[in-house]
């Protein structure tokens, strides 16, 4: 494990994560005691220093009726001192062809800015056919409501206050219809908080319909928010002893941002998944979340489904790219054929 000390020091150079850990027991978790195979962490050393570097997560991928086994490429850090000698594109690289080589024939990743440009010249492509959106509601929209109009008295960041305030108008003076989950008055089923996954669920959850999904079987559910070294809440709708669906949801560091991280349900069931997101907007607004942040793909059930609940999109930027990695056949397809996805928070290595 001494890469994943390497790396966490490595990474601590560099600006925070604001929602998730970048500890050396985070890193042996994410990498090593993936349940998938163990990933690996490339770190380029100079001047007896780490200089660069790049983790590779394994993840086995549904592509409709085909299980791929796939890697999500992430933390490209190169120290300011070292930068522009190439050492971010010979590490990520070196991370591309490991995976490659390990039999991870499809490699994704959402890149940053700093990054982007690494990226394309590696053979990564924008998936054009998604749009994968951050959202956001306030659990306390006229608290809110008066710190943007302050704001805007003040000329502080005017135009993003007048955006988040059109919004914030619209749902304070617009009275939805009740939305009353359609089978939940018939005890159809339940919500529940649980700590894991103690019965095999399906781990396409439905029928055969999405071109990206991540595998969620019991194993990587429990690995992947039972294990983390991070704390999350996960609520899970059931009828009897079948799960038909859940949620996954944490604080940010700073406690103020509650993340709806993951979710999803049987056969995309819409009044399941209202019942599981009223439920985690209780508990992050209990544990003192001020607002709820998540990311959705647009064309989903989910994304209509949470605009009548409140959510909204924050304007132009907050639109997320994601990137598949073109050398590989799968790659290839996956990026010639649109299709449906679905991709969360909880899909990379960001929560």
């Amino acid at each position: 494990m001494d890469k994943a000390r390497l790396m966490a020091m490595h990474r601590a150079q560099f600006p925070e994560n604001p929602i998730r850990s970048i500890s050396e027991e985070y890193y042996a978790w994410k990498v090593y005691n993936n349940p998938v195979m163990a990933g690996d962490i490339h770190l380029e050393m100079r001047d007896g220093r780490t200089a660069g570097s790049a983790v590779v997560m394994p993840r086995k991928v549904a592509n409709l009726d085909d299980i791929v086994l796939a890697a999500e490429t992430a933390d490209t850090f190169t120290v300011s001192e070292y930068r522009g000698q190439g050492i971010n594109t010979k590490i990520l690289g070196i991370a591309i062809d490991w995976a490659i080589s390990h039999g991870m024939h499809l490699v994704y990743g959402p890149p940053n800015k700093a990054n982007y440009g690494t990226h394309i010249r590696l053979g990564y492509k924008t998936c054009e056919y998604i749009n994968w959106a951050s959202l956001t509601k306030s659990l306390n929209p006229l608290r809110l409501a008066s710190k943007l109009i302050a704001k805007i008295i003040l000329g502080k960041q005017v135009q993003k206050s007048f955006r988040h305030l059109k919004h914030l108008s619209r749902r304070l003076t617009t009275r939805r219809p009740l939305q009353v989950p359609q089978n939940s008055s018939k005890h159809d089923f339940t919500i529940t908080q649980i700590d894991r996954f103690t019965n095999e669920v399906d781990p396409l959850w439905g029928k055969t319909r999405y071109s990206f999904f991540i595998y969620r079987d019991k194993e990587y559910l429990n690995w992947r928010y039972s294990d983390n070294p991070d704390k999350f809440i996960v609520l899970a709708a059931f009828k009897g002893k079948d799960c038909l669906g859940y949620s996954a949801l944490k604080l940010s560091n700073d406690k103020r941002t509650g993340i709806l991280c993951d979710f999803v349900t049987m056969d995309d069931r819409s009044d399941i998944f209202l019942a599981l997101v009223r439920e985690s907007e209780k508990i992050l607004k209990h544990n003192g979340a001020e607002h709820i942040a998540l990311r959705c793909i647009t064309d989903s059930s989910y994304y209509h489904d949470l605009m009548t609940l409140g959510y909204y999109n924050p304007g132009p930027k907050s639109y997320n790219p994601v990137f598949i990695n073109a050398r590989t056949e799968i790659g290839k397809r996956i990026l010639e054929n649109p299709g449906r996805w679905h991709f969360t928070y909880g899909d990379t290595d960001e929560v």
